[in-house]
């Protein structure tokens, strides 16, 4: 008679090498020390076990056949007796030869299982059978890559989706704590739809054979050492670098059809992945983009540290060459970005222009010579490279890179050097052939007169009208592209970023505990979520993998769950795991995802909802073409997970249905407010039946439009009625989730409002459509972020700030360029020229104030005062000057003074022949009081000028826009950078409220000009008493509009104009 032994913990049949009398599952509870060196030398060697057979039964498997073989075991379709559920069975060719092995191995596993993502091979558990470790995985139908890559390399950016695929499953892995150490061709596993799957997570360097994990046992390469990272050919520690190598392998492959290093000698293989640096892909495949050739080599650097530090990262670099249609830079974005790059390159410019008074340029148009030439040729090439040297080898110069720019070229990767500097070139001869054509007509001495003369020439304005050629041809159907980018085939497009899913952050659903712990087949009950419609949902848990999970209890005649929906394993729908049926009881297991149910949650954004929109889509596509429908399309079946994803449940979550659901905006689908009660199965969320509907059109699909899982079988719902259900079902979702009467929440994208309207109205023709038109929105803006909010402040700004600016520097430079050179042309004049200008500020000002002077005592008028001891002044110390007339024929001169101070002068010679001593200690009193005065409005001249000049160009910018909001609906700045102004329903403000909006953002710059215009008019530097004050409010308004300006950029959405009309800015 055979003895079967038990375990002595839980009583369960033992394998027959079972250690210490424990099943797999208590041995995964002991305490036992686990060691890395735990291995026995003195273990009994143990024969490999024999393979399994198609058409035996192995343990509780059905062998059906064999998937493939490798070095560490084999692959077998497999069906699991007791449930029939069609697996993946890994069988290993290693027997575990101790306790701590087989440790090792379950917890590998449970550790694996823990994983649960849609780009992830999903494991159904770990175990031994007849003494062979065994790992149940799903079923993956439609091979691997490796079978894949044998009808030749893939096109780079399908390659490339196939990496961002793998990226987000290892992605997903890491954060539980699983780094996959094994990723080849052969690992990555194609679904039916065409997802990749990773497999086989963490098994390649498992304590069973370990050193034979790159070694058959005949000592053949089976694949592993092309694939791995240097560092785990050295048998150092492992971090997620080690993973983005085989990553990039991986996609070298891919692109080129080939490992990066191929040879039959093993030895020599390991030799060139420690030391030999692969052939870049791009001399490969001359087609493959330069930029994409250059991330996989860096995946593929012997040093870990010079990889990319995270798979986000790496996510980021990849982004440009995938699938995904890039968008092409709004012109607003580049006109911002524009501002910035004439600026930066100008700066060594305006290093020399302070230095020497003159800038490169004028530099050689004054003087001509070949030493000012060479100057203005080296500034002409730093500013080339500036544009040419970082767009074409990096993609973006400092401007664009500050606004989220790229340049392309026509492979979408970076232009590279040659096509950069011919964009750069043709972009230049705007600001070239003016200055040529200025060198052609003038010589220096013409030149110099016209410019001392103020006369306006070629280089002064012909840019204009160059420029607005360069840029005539763009259109949005080329890509806002111009001459020079049509001519080098290069294009700016927004930089392209993954649109993440938003964590979501709720609480663990808790369950009410048992009064005394029980169990339901294998598992431990934790306690109950409560009831459905159709039993009792419990919270278990399973001690082999320890992990939670659901447990559906229903009726003892319930039937059975389908053999379709047993195998079913799309990211949309819980995975069913276990079931049993008899005369007295009925359950299902199914994974406990993290989450909340939806209704549940608060309002949500849009960033979030079209995540949920798309993923629900793209189960009732599937769905429907694959006869697996959920039984039922009801709001308190969906299901939120922590990671955004949308799961559509079997069962209604317990708790979740009662209570008042908001109305829906006026114009669509209507909402009763309708509680629904388990027990007796009323409808849910219906549509209102007084809009004509009937609820079986909106919150649910019913059973019998969809031949749900009522009757076992799914029929593909293809007929327009039941599609049109599924929208109204969808719209209802997005309605909830955004609950649109919120007053705070921020309203869903222009963009995305034509869908949502055709999504309630029931307008998309096929499933197919629908979903990509959700894959379309999944690539567009979500909301207004803060670097493009900064961005129109700096649009509306930028010219205001750069003539300000410009004015400043033009009058300061020349200002000070006429100080340094007037003492050497006109000795003894200098004097003169700022008692001059004084003269024209306080004596011929109409209400000059002249307290405390002694111009300003006595009965007479105290301006004709002031007046008679300027002219007795001008008469005493500067009489040969003034009479000199070459002095005044000077351009310099004439430009500096003008007619009327000369005639005020010589006015003073005629009125005062002859001065006497006591006559000019007299006029010299009177104006000591003025002489600091007098020298500080002489140098305050540029500051008035940037002033009046930076306040006009406002008063320009804000008609511009009003005049926008009047004739188009749409502020002039916010249109420029693809933002619209939208109230709390999603739709465009009215004018009459963009008016009030436009009219309260520009009303501190109108608060401003009329302070800076009060303070003109009134201040006398040295004698007014009430400009300061004026000044002080001038100050506290600036500050204000300020805060008002951070304000906007950290919250982008409302501004403090938009909570005063109640609007939002959300993308176009």
């Amino acid at each position: 008679m055979k003895t079967i032994r038990m375990c002595h913990s839980c009583g369960v049949p033992l394998p027959p090498d079972a250690p210490a009398g424990l099943c797999p599952a208590c041995l995964l509870k002991s305490e036992a020390p686990l060691s890395a060196g735990a291995a026995s030398e003195n273990a009994p060697a143990i024969p490999p076990p024999l393979r399994p057979m198609p058409g035996e039964a192995f343990g509780a498997y059905r062998i059906l056949r064999l998937l493939g073989q490798g070095g560490m075991g084999e692959v077998y379709e497999a069906e699991q007796l007791d449930t029939g559920r069609r697996v993946a069975l890994k069988v290993m060719n290693h027997a575990l030869t101790s306790e701590q092995d087989r440790k090792r191995f379950l917890r590998e596993g449970r550790l694996a299982a823990g994983v649960s993502h849609p780009n992830v091979v999903y494991i159904y558990g770990s175990e031994e059978i007849s003494g062979c470790p065994v790992i149940a995985m799903e079923l993956v139908s439609s091979g691997t890559l490796k079978d894949r890559i044998k009808r030749g390399p893939l096109p780079p950016h399908e390659a490339v989706d196939v990496a961002l695929q793998l990226i987000a499953g290892l992605e997903a892995a890491q954060s539980t704590g699983v780094l996959h150490r094994d990723i080849k061709p052969g690992n990555c596993f194609v679904g039916a739809d065409g997802t990749i799957k990773v497999g086989d997570f963490g098994l390649s360097i498992s304590t069973i054979a370990r050193g034979e994990s790159l070694l058959t046992a005949s000592g053949s390469v089976v694949g592993t050492p092309a694939y791995a990272s240097p560092e785990q050919l050295r048998g150092e520690d492992l971090d997620v670098a080690s993973d983005l190598y085989s990553v990039g392998a991986t996609l070298y492959h891919l692109l080129t059809g080939r490992p990066p290093h191929e040879t039959t000698d093993f030895v020599k293989l390991i030799t060139e992945v420690l030391d030999k640096t692969p052939p870049s892909p791009d001399t490969l495949r001359p087609e493959i983009a330069a930029g994409l050739a250059k991330v996989v080599m860096r995946c593929l650097a012997k040093e870990r540290k010079a990889r990319f530090a995270s798979y986000a990262a790496l996510r980021d670099a990849l982004l440009p060459f995938s699938s995904t249609a890039p968008s092409p830079a709004v012109l607003g974005l580049r006109f911002v970005a524009g501002l910035v790059d004439e600026v930066a390159p100008y700066v060594p410019s305006l290093l020399l222009l302070v230095w020497i008074g003159r800038d490169a340029t004028e530099k050689f148009l004054f003087e001509r010579t070949p030493a000012s030439l060479m100057i203005a040729v080296g500034f002409l090439v730093l500013d080339l490279l500036y544009y040419a040297v970082p767009e074409g080898l990096w993609g973006a110069s400092i401007g664009k890179a500050l606004c989220g720019l790229r340049v392309v070229g026509p492979n979408r990767g970076v232009a590279g050097l040659p096509r950069a500097l011919l964009r750069t070139l043709i972009f230049r001869i705007t600001w070239s052939i003016p200055i040529l054509a200025t060198v052609l007509l003038y010589t220096s001495a013409e030149y110099q007169a016209r410019a001392n003369a103020a006369h306006l020439n070629p280089e002064d304005w012909f840019w204009f009208p160059l420029l607005a050629l360069l840029f005539c041809t763009m259109r949005r159907r080329n890509g806002f592209a111009g001459l020079h980018e049509l001519a080098s085939r290069t294009r700016v497009i927004v930089r392209p970023t993954a649109q993440a899913r938003p964590k979501l952050a709720v609480a663990p659903a808790l369950a009410t505990a048992p009064s005394s712990p029980t169990k339901l087949g294998p598992y431990e009950i934790l306690g109950s979520l409560g009831t459905t419609d159709a039993g009792e949902l419990l919270l278990a848990h399973d001690p082999a993998l320890r992990r939670n999970l659901w447990v559906h209890r229903t009726a003892p005649d319930a039937p059975p769950v389908s053999a379709r929906r047993r195998d079913l394993s799309r990211a949309t729908r819980l995975r069913w795991l276990n079931g049993h049926r008899d005369a007295a009881s009925a359950w299902d297991a199914y994974e406990a995802p993290d989450g909340a149910p939806l209704l549940k949650l608060p309002p949500q954004h849009w960033a979030a909802v079209r995540f949920w929109l798309h993923d629900l889509a793209a189960e009732y596509a599937a769905g429907s073409k694959h006869e697996s429908l959920p039984p039922a399309l009801e709001l308190d079946r969906v299901w939120i997970t922590t990671e955004h994803r949308a799961l559509v449940l079997d069962f209604p979550f317990p708790g979740v249905a009662a209570g008042i659901l908001p109305a829906v905006e006026p114009g669509l689908p209507a909402r009763r407010s309708v509680p629904r009660n388990l027990k007796d199965g009323e409808e849910l969320l219906g549509l209102n039946r007084a809009a004509g509907s009937t609820p079986s059109t909106a919150g649910r699909m019913p059973a019998a439009t969809l031949n749900g899982c009522a009757t076992s079988s799914f029929a593909p719902a293809s007929d327009a009625e039941g599609f049109s259900a599924a929208q109204k079902f969808l719209h209802a979702v997005a309605d909830y989730a955004l609950r649109r009467e919120n007053r705070t929440a921020t309203p869903p994208p222009l963009h995305a409002q034509p869908f949502l309207r055709s999504l309630a109205d029931g307008r998309f023709e096929a499933a197919e459509v629908l979903v990509g038109n959700l894959l379309s929105l999944l690539t567009k803006p979500a909301e207004v972020s803060r670097r493009r909010r900064l961005a129109t402040i700096c649009l509306a700004a930028g010219p205001v700030l750069l003539v300000a600016l410009a004015a400043f520097g033009a009058f300061w430079f020349t200002n000070q360029r006429t100080e340094r050179a007037w003492p050497h042309q006109f000795a003894g004049s200098a004097e003169l020229r700022a008692e001059l200008r004084g003269y024209e500020t306080f004596a011929e000002w109409p209400a000059v104030k002249t307290k405390g002077t002694a111009a300003g005592q006595g009965s007479e008028d105290p301006v004709k005062l002031l007046r008679r001891a300027f002219k007795i002044h001008f008469a005493g110390h500067h009489r040969a000057v003034i009479a000199d007339t070459n002095f005044w024929a000077h351009p310099a001169v004439a430009e500096a003074l003008g007619a009327d101070l000369r005639r005020v002068a010589e006015e003073a010679l005629t009125d005062y022949p002859t001065v006497t001593a006591k006559q000019l200690e007299e006029a010299d009193a009177g104006l000591r009081l003025l002489r600091h005065a007098i020298q500080g409005a002489d140098q305050t001249v540029p500051q008035w000028v940037a002033l009046v000049g930076g306040w006009l160009m406002v008063i320009i910018a804000a008609l511009l826009d009003f005049g926008c909001v009047l004739v188009l609906g749409e502020g002039l700045f916010l249109r420029l950078l693809g933002v619209a102004t939208v109230t709390r329903n999603g739709h465009r403000a009215s004018r009459f409220r963009l008016l009030g909006r436009t009219l309260l953002a520009w009303s501190p710059c109108a608060v401003g000009v009329a302070l800076t215009v009060a303070v003109w008019l009134t201040w006398l530097p040295g004698f007014n008493t009430g400009a300061p004050a004026l000044v002080w409010v001038l100050g506290f308004v600036t500050v204000l509009a300020l805060a008002g300006v951070a304000w906007a950029v950290w919250k982008p959405a409302r501004s403090l104009p938009d909570l005063a009309v109640r609007t939002w800015l959300v993308p176009r």
